[in-house]
């Protein structure tokens, strides 16, 4: 199957978990190979004709579900990334309403009440990431060698782990 964000996972750890063989494909593998199949016209039906062909024509490795701690890992630091990226654009709204002729005080209030609530959010899940790390011992021993490295700390270690 192609790997298409967090939309495939259900299906694959449902196979996985019922001892079916599942390979995960990156979306830019098939879509080079679509290139070079006759196909006009892309749609749904001769998409999956061009997956499975590829399927059949290659030798691909079985996808192994990640430990659980990866992919609590990985929801929290996607989490995290949507979080900062929402507060950015709240910081960029108050700042052009602040940058207004007129501004409007309570939409100025509201907007300072909103990054106030992501701040805290990012914080929580922060700390959720720090508790979830220290808690299992062989990311202790990833960490302490990540860590080790300049400039990597604790959320680019998460990151990179994820």
């Amino acid at each position: 199957m192609e790997a298409t964000g967090v939309y495939f996972e259900s299906l694959a750890y449902y196979l996985a978990d019922h001892n079916y063989q599942v390979s995960v494909v990156f979306p830019n593998k098939i879509s080079n190979y679509f290139r070079t199949l006759s196909v006009k016209t892309i749609t749904d039906k001769t998409a999956s004709e061009a997956i499975t062909q590829f399927g059949l024509e290659r030798n691909l490795g079985n996808w192994e579900a990640p430990k659980g701690i990866y992919r609590k890992l990985r929801q929290l630091t996607r989490e995290r990334g949507q979080v900062v990226e929402t507060r950015t654009v709240a910081k960029n709204q108050l700042h052009a309403e602040k940058s207004e002729a007129y501004p409007n005080a309570s939409s100025l209030v509201r907007i300072k009440k909103l990054i106030a609530f992501l701040d805290r959010q990012e914080a929580e899940i922060r700390e959720e990431l720090k508790r979830l790390l220290k808690e299992d011992p062989e990311m202790k021993q990833i960490l302490v060698v990540l860590c080790s490295l300049s400039g990597i700390g604790l959320l680019t270690a998460a990151t990179v782990l994820a």
